[in-house]
């Protein structure tokens, strides 16, 4: 949207509500009820817009990631988690991926020493 992370995002999207809200309040106050329809109708359209990109660059990134902490977890040292956008998220995607090829060079030098 209008910012490179999570929270600037969100910030911005409710914002933008915000002022459809109040520009849904006002004209339907002041006796412009078509005007008011259209505006609810561009603020339900825009709900369902941030419902889908939450989906997206949220959801869907977080699931892959609890997948391959799973696969890490259950023993597949080495897994790299797909990096989906620079953000929080793909922060954590960094964190995990490196803590992922410690662990799998720590247990290759364990098994070799062994």
């Amino acid at each position: 949207m209008f910012s490179n992370n999570l929270k600037g995002q969100l910030l911005s999207s409710s914002i933008v509500a915000i002022l459809l809200v109040a520009a849904l309040i006002a004209f339907a106050v002041n006796g412009y009820t078509i005007v008011a329809i259209v505006i609810a109708v561009i603020l339900a359209g825009f709900i369902v817009l941030i419902n889908i990109w939450f989906d997206r660059n949220v959801n869907k990134p977080i699931q892959n990631l609890t997948e391959s902490a799973t696969r890490i977890a259950e023993g597949s040292y080495g897994v790299q988690a797909v990096k989906h956008a620079d953000d929080e998220l793909g922060e954590l995607t960094d964190v995990i991926n490196e803590m992922s090829s410690k662990i799998a060079l720590s247990d290759k030098t364990t098994t070799e020493f062994i």
